[in-house]
C-alpha cells in the first residue's frame, strides 16, 4: 500500500564511522554520510514501518571520496524495531545501515527528527557490499551513527508588530478620511 498524499521535502542524513573499502580504496574509523532529499510519494507501509525510494542519493567517506548511489536504495523507518537505516533496494531490499533508537518508535516520514546521536547500528540485517559511483562500498562495522530528518520548507512568514501597527494607522486614516467626505 503507498501514501499517495506528498508531504513537505526532507532531507535526510545518516552517518556512522566505519572501516571497509571503497572500490580499491580501504578506510579506517572514517566518517561515512548519506544524504537524500525527498517528500513521501509512494511511500510503502509494511508490517511496523514505512519504507520510501528517493531518486539519487549522495555518499561521502571522509578521506576516501563521494558519490551516489548506482543501486537502487531505500530509506525506511521500522517503529516495531524501532529503527531507521537505508537498504540496498536493488538487490532484494537487504539493509545496508540500520540505526536503532526507541526515537523512531513513534516517527513517521515527512516530520522533522534529531540529530540523533549515538543511535546503535544494527547489524543483524546489515549486507554489503552497495553500487556507487566509485565501485563498491563496504564496512566490516560502524559507530557513533547519527540520524536526521530537516524539512525543507521555508519558514512561514510572520509579520512583525511594527507592520501591523502600520496597517493599522493606514486603516483608521482610511475610515477617517471616508467619514469626513461622507459627512
Amino acid at each position: 500500500m503507498a501514501i499517495s498524499t506528498p508531504l513537505s521535502a526532507e532531507t535526510y542524513t545518516l552517518s556512522a564511522t566505519a572501516s571497509g573499502t571503497l572500490g580499491q580504496t580501504s578506510f579506517t574509523d572514517a566518517l561515512m554520510t548519506f544524504t537524500t532529499t525527498t517528500n513521501e510519494t509512494g511511500t510503502e507501509i509494511f508490517s511496523g514501518g514505512y519504507m520510501i525510494y528517493p531518486a539519487s542519493v549522495s555518499f561521502s567517506v571522509a578521506g576516501v571520496g563521494s558519490g551516489t548511489f548506482t543501486s537502487s536504495i531505500d530509506l525506511f523507518v521500522n517503529q516495531g524495531f524501532p529503527g531507521a537505516g537505508i537498504g540496498d533496494y536493488s538487490n532484494g531490499g537487504l539493509d545496508f545501515l540500520d540505526l536503532k533508537d526507541s526515537a523512531f518508535s513513534t516517527y513517521f516520514f515527512g516530520t522533522d527528527i534529531g540529530p540523533i546521536f549515538n543511535a546503535m547500528p544494527d547489524f543483524g540485517y546489515t549486507q554489503g557490499p552497495v553500487g556507487t559511483s566509485l565501485g563498491a562500498l563496504n564496512y566490516s562495522g560502524a559507530t557513533n551513527a547519527t540520524f536526521t530528518a530537516s524539512s525543507d520548507a521555508p519558514p512561514a512568514a510572520t509579520p512583525e508588530p511594527s507592520s501591523f501597527l502600520l496597517l493599522g494607522s493606514g486603516l483608521v486614516g482610511l475610515v477617517g478620511a471616508i467619514r469626513k467626505k461622507l459627512a
